[in-house]
C-alpha cells in the first residue's frame, strides 16, 4: 500500500511511501515531470548518493548536490 504525501514547500514533488506489514519498505520522491528519485535527501532535495529515473527513461545514477547530479 502506498501512500502520498504532499509537501508543503513544494509544489513540483510529492513524497510516496510504500508499506509493508505496518513498516515503510521502499520511498522516493516522485516529481510532477514524472521523474523519480531514490536515495538520499535532505529537506526534500535530492543529496548525496541516489537514482534519478526521468520520464524519458533515462537514469542518472550516483552523487547529487543540492538537487544537482555531479557524477
Amino acid at each position: 500500500m502506498a501512500t502520498i504525501i504532499r509537501l508543503d514547500n513544494f509544489t513540483d514533488r510529492a513524497l510516496v511511501l510504500w508499506y509493508k506489514d505496518g513498516e515503510v519498505e521502499h520511498k522516493y520522491l516522485q516529481f510532477t515531470n514524472g521523474d523519480r528519485y531514490v536515495g538520499e535527501w535532505e529537506n526534500f532535495i535530492p543529496n548525496g548518493s541516489g537514482m534519478l529515473q526521468k520520464a524519458d527513461g533515462t537514469e542518472l545514477q550516483g552523487t547529487f548536490t543540492n538537487g544537482e547530479f555531479v557524477g
